[in-house]
C-alpha cells in the first residue's frame, strides 16, 4: 500500500498538473475556436457580398434594358407623329396650290428632325433610302408615306416593342 503522505503529495502534484494544463491550454483552445468562427464570418460575409453585388448588377442591367425599350418607344412614336405631320404639311401646301395656282414646294424630309433620327435605322436596300443616304434634298410625297411607315413598323417589330 501506498504511504498516505506519498498519496497526498501525489494527489496534490497531479491536481495542480492538471490545474496549470488546463490555464494554459485554455486561451490556446478558445483562441483556435474564436479563429474558426472569424473565418467562418468572414466567408459568409464574402458570399453575402458577392451575392448581393449580383442582384445589383441584374437590377441595374434590367432598369437599363427598360430604359432602352422606353427609349425606342419615344423614337418610333416621334416618328410616326412626324410621318403624321409630313402628311399634314404636305396636304396643306396642296391645298395652298389649288387656291394660288402657285406649284409649292414639297416638304424636305432631310430638314426634318425626327427624319434624322429614323434615317440609320432605314433599310439601305431600298432605292429611295440610297436617293436619302447621298444627301440631296428629297421631297415629301405621298407615295413615301406607306413606305415610311411600313419601314416604322419594322423597326418596331426588329426591337421587339410589338
Amino acid at each position: 500500500m501506498v504511504d498516505p503522505v506519498w498519496a497526498g503529495v501525489i494527489g496534490t502534484a497531479v491536481g495542480a498538473l492538471a490545474g496549470s494544463a488546463t490555464s494554459l491550454l485554455s486561451p490556446l483552445i478558445l483562441w483556435r475556436t474564436e479563429s474558426r468562427r472569424l473565418e467562418v464570418e468572414h466567408s459568409n460575409a464574402v458570399a453575402l457580398s458577392e451575392t448581393q453585388h449580383n442582384q445589383e448588377l441584374e437590377r441595374l442591367a434590367e432598369e437599363g434594358k427598360q430604359a432602352d425599350q422606353e427609349y425606342r418607344r419615344r423614337l418610333i412614336s416621334q416618328w410616326r407623329d412626324g410621318l403624321e405631320k409630313a402628311a399634314e404639311e404636305l396636304r396643306q401646301r396642296e391645298y395652298q396650290e389649288s387656291i394660288d395656282h402657285v406649284v409649292p414646294d414639297l416638304p424636305n424630309l432631310q430638314a426634318m428632325q425626327w427624319f434624322a433620327s429614323l434615317r440609320p435605322h432605314l433599310n439601305p436596300s431600298l432605292d429611295w433610302v440610297t436617293v436619302i443616304n447621298v444627301g440631296v434634298y428629297y421631297a415629301y410625297s405621298h407615295s413615301d408615306g406607306p413606305e415610311l411607315a411600313a419601314e416604322i413598323a419594322r423597326i418596331e417589330r426588329e426591337w421587339g416593342l410589338v
